[in-house]
């Protein structure tokens, strides 16, 4: 009887009518991203000399004792469902990473006030729409807390950690998000600049083959965060008024 991984057991005539019984699992460990297959089989094996000529038929049985999900199977006489063709162990690969997207609100020509309000929405290409941050309301959005008497604002949304299989990722080992935001802002007098609404970030995720996802967070134009900025412009008219005197 030859078992996977090359351990041989060899048996003779004083084996005759006798059944092993062998318990086989995996043994190495999990790590680096991988999670080895908890499933463990119990093989038995019978000897016997069925023509009495001294070559022996060596016949192996295989049943599953513990499953992939780490459950007890019955015995193979209790639960003939637990009898399988052969061994068969499936480990898992994993890959995590983590992003925090930061950014900054900036006013032009005067300060933030009482009253100022400004919500920033964020949203994902579909094929990766489960990979948002957390503590978002119900229109994918957060406020941002605008201090009165300054003219910049710092958000932060809450971190996302990513969980891929290799599966997942590209034949490079890599997988690509884009993440589009957009500014809400209600300030007197206050505009966007032209365009500057809407913010695109890309997310360049990388597999190092030890379960970690490495990122790269592209901001464009060599930015290091989100950037919105609103310029205030003044409106107002004046209405001039005269009368003109002819002196003889």
């Amino acid at each position: 009887f030859h078992a996977a991984g090359g351990k041989t057991f060899n048996y003779d005539e004083s084996d005759i009518g006798k059944i092993y019984t062998y318990r086989v699992k995996e043994s190495s460990e999990s790590g680096d991203g991988i999670t080895v297959d908890p499933a463990e089989y119990t093989v038995s094996v019978a000897v016997t000399d069925p023509k009495h000529d001294g070559n022996l038929l060596v016949t192996p049985s295989v049943a599953v004792a513990k499953d992939t999900h780490d459950h007890a199977i019955p015995s193979a006489k209790a639960n003939k469902d637990a009898t399988v063709e052969g061994l068969a162990f499936t480990n898992d690969y994993e890959t995590t990473g983590e992003v925090v997207f930061e950014g900054t609100k900036t006013l032009e020509n005067r300060a933030f006030k009482d009253g100022d309000s400004l919500r920033i929405q964020v949203e994902v290409d579909s094929d990766n729409a489960d990979d948002l941050p957390s503590g978002l309301d119900e229109d994918g959005a957060i406020e941002v807390t605008l201090g009165s008497g300054d003219d910049t604002a710092d958000f932060e949304f809450d971190r996302i950690t990513y969980h891929y299989t290799a599966a997942d990722l590209d034949e490079n080992g890599r997988k690509v998000l884009t993440y589009t935001f957009t500014e809400a802002a209600e300030m007197d007098g206050a505009l966007p600049k032209a365009g500057a609404d809407t913010y695109t970030v890309t997310v360049i995720l990388s597999d190092d083959g030890q379960g970690n996802l490495n990122p790269r967070v592209d901001y464009g134009a060599g930015n290091t965060g989100i950037r919105f900025t609103n310029t205030y412009s003044a409106e107002g008219s004046l209405e001039l008024g005269g009368a003109k005197h002819i002196e003889n």
